[in-house]
């Protein structure tokens, strides 16, 4: 199997004045897109081997090129979320020994405030004059087992945790998109996720892997996706876009603005989304609107990459996330002994495949991403297999909640709460959301503090999407005889009386609870 980088060479050797990336107002053709990589590679290479490169940015040409660099020369990227608190960049990327930072404009600063003196800190302005002053060295190519992806995933104990990604893993998955996907030299494929984010990152590197033209979109970030679902619109129609790499929650905007304007997007022939199951009536929607797309749903993890598809030549049941992608081997185990289940039999979804992470680079807790004792790993997820080898999930290990793709753990933000010291208790828990999958509630009782003093906690730790979006001020939290939170109690009380409310929660609702640093209480999406 050749290498990433040895893919990328060829297809950048036969079409060197096709464009390859577009972001926003920024252009790379295949010949530019080489250069910049190892121009970059070179002045990398020439600080030492093996480098660990941070990017905490949002979407650019050059954070491409600096993957790509990486992935020539043999160095690991570094992958962090720039809205972070400087705080948790800092531990995140000691946590990792971080040789050099490249990071936007507004975080560089704050950045050089906490970071060792010894890691320079570079801003997307400052970086070509670096870079014309640093010497260049020549460097050997990466082979397939050299790590070049560092990726952070959230954890229930507060501490983020690292996960890393060999070349091989991602070759072999782009290897095993080829048998599911058609993407040719001729597509264009248009991913609105930011490519801080696997998601964004894989569509991205495999449409250029393969030849075609990857628009990213800075439309789609936590800036109020909904309110640009008709600029995404606009660059469908005006580039002729063939395909499109989403999220669920991406996909319901798009779905809607369409059916809002009456649009129909007859070039559009893949659809594909990940990270939670598309809704039904999403589904319908996108049929309508995109009359000559396949839709492809896929199932998996950061840690894991894709392991399950729903592909419509191949009908699964409807609550369904798929089989099993190829190379990947699925099984249901019971928690508590690891025996293996039958089919039917609810339990926790085991995975063996090659698309899976080297580990984490930190000590990862039971509630996470874990290796069990037959070889087999899983990420908590909990679920069951049908005779035909269909998997459908069920739940999730300690409560885990995923809120737009993110994955949230309670226990991360009630650790956070309980240093206040105007809270007796404090419970965070999810309650269904049609559009991004679980609204992240926190119930408080009693509480002498207000909500601007929760949210500032919450805020000063964690990224804005890892925050709870809705604050519930009891008088009392439900118990259990035996004294515990009464969880599903709560859940179904709350749920029941505010569901539809939150049911129509946006994200320009949560933009606004962002921008003002507090949460939202039921009363202020009501109605």
């Amino acid at each position: 199997m050749s290498t990433i980088i040895d893919q990328f060479l060829r297809r950048a050797t036969k079409t060197p004045m096709k464009t390859a990336l577009i972001v926003g107002d920024q252009k790379r053709s295949y010949a530019r897109l080489t250069q910049n990589a190892r121009r970059l590679a070179r002045c990398f290479s020439a600080r030492g081997p093996g480098l660990r490169i941070a990017i905490a940015s949002d979407d650019c040409a050059e954070f491409i090129e600096i993957i790509l660099a990486c992935l020539w020369s043999g160095h690991t990227a570094v992958i962090a979320d720039p809205d972070w608190p400087a705080s948790a960049l800092s531990a995140n990327f000691e946590g990792v020994s971080v040789d050099l930072l490249i990071t936007e404009d507004k975080a560089a600063h704050p950045l050089q405030k906490v970071l060792p003196k010894d890691i320079p800190v570079l801003s997307h302005s400052t970086l070509n004059n670096w870079l014309d002053q640093s010497p260049q060295s020549d460097f050997t190519p990466a082979t397939d087992d050299t790590p070049f992806l560092i990726g952070f995933t959230s954890g229930s104990t507060g501490r983020p945790k690292a996960f890393c990604r060999d070349q091989h893993s991602w070759a072999t998955s782009f290897d095993a998109s080829d048998h599911e996907l058609s993407t040719q030299q001729e597509d264009i494929l248009l991913c609105p996720g930011l490519m801080k984010h696997t998601l964004g990152l894989y569509a991205v590197l495999y449409a250029v892997l393969r030849g075609a033209t990857a628009i990213g979109s800075r439309h789609f970030g936590p800036d109020g996706p909904e309110d640009h679902a008709d600029d995404i619109l606009d660059i469908i129609e005006d580039q002729q876009v063939t395909q499109l790499a989403l999220i669920p929650p991406m996909a319901h905007w798009l779905a809607r603005a369409a059916q809002r304007n009456n649009r129909s997007f007859s070039d559009v022939r893949q659809v594909t989304t990940t990270a939670m199951k598309l809704a039904d009536t999403t589904a319908s929607l996108l049929k309508t609107h995109l009359p000559k797309a396949r839709i492809i749903e896929y199932y998996g993890a950061a840690e894991m990459g894709f392991i399950t598809i729903a592909k419509p030549d191949v009908p699964v049941p409807a609550a369904s996330v798929g089989r099993a992608m190829q190379g990947v081997a699925l099984s249901i185990r019971d928690p508590e002994n690891n025996a293996a289940l039958k089919p039917g039999e609810i339990g926790l979804v085991c995975v063996r495949s090659p698309y899976i992470s080297s580990g984490y680079l930190f000590e990862y807790d039971a509630g996470g991403f874990r290796v069990l004792p037959d070889g087999s790993v899983t990420v908590g997820d909990f679920g069951w297999l049908d005779d035909s080898g269909n998997l459908t999930l069920s739940g999730r290990e300690n409560n885990l909640m995923i809120s737009g793709g993110h994955k949230v753990y309670p226990a991360e933000i009630e650790a956070i709460i309980r240093d206040c010291k105007e809270v007796e208790t404090a419970c965070v828990f999810g309650l269904p959301n049609p559009v991004w999958g679980d609204t992240v509630c926190l119930a408080t009782a009693p509480c002498s503090t207000d909500t601007q003093g929760l949210s500032s906690l919450c805020f000063d730790a964690l990224p804005p999407e890892r925050c709870p979006q809705v604050h519930f001020a009891l008088d009392a939290i439900p118990r259990t005889s035996t004294g515990k939170i009464a969880l599903a109690a709560l859940r179904d009380t709350l749920g029941d009386q505010h569901g539809a409310a939150l049911a129509e929660m946006t994200m320009g609702t949560l933009k606004t609870a962002r921008q003002a640093q507090r949460f939202l209480r039921p009363t202020d999406f009501a109605g």
